[in-house]
């Protein structure tokens, strides 16, 4: 069986999420969650964002998601691959 990994927000309000530069998800809320985002270069080349990296909050319970994407705004596929690791290698850089 794989292990899950959940990551959880110390403070997760409101005030500190948007002084530390989160921004309200309307593509994610709903009318029983509440998320708020963050976006931000997690690798450069040549002074360039190559791939940037979305963290996004549960304000109920402080959960964290994270998300990758490439140039094109796709998910960014090497970063989902369970087998080599999943979320190590990337969180070192963010």
């Amino acid at each position: 069986m794989e292990k899950i990994i959940t990551y959880k927000m110390k403070d997760y309000s409101i005030n500190n999420l948007k002084n530390i530069g989160f921004h309200f998800n309307k593509k994610l809320s709903d009318n029983e969650n509440k998320y708020y985002s963050i976006r931000f270069p997690a690798v450069k080349y040549n002074y360039n964002t190559s791939i940037e990296g979305e963290i996004t909050v549960n304000i109920e319970d402080g959960t964290i998601f994270i998300n990758v994407y490439d140039l094109k705004g796709n998910y960014y596929s090497p970063f989902y691959d369970h087998y080599y690791g999943n979320f190590d290698d990337i969180l070192k850089i963010i």
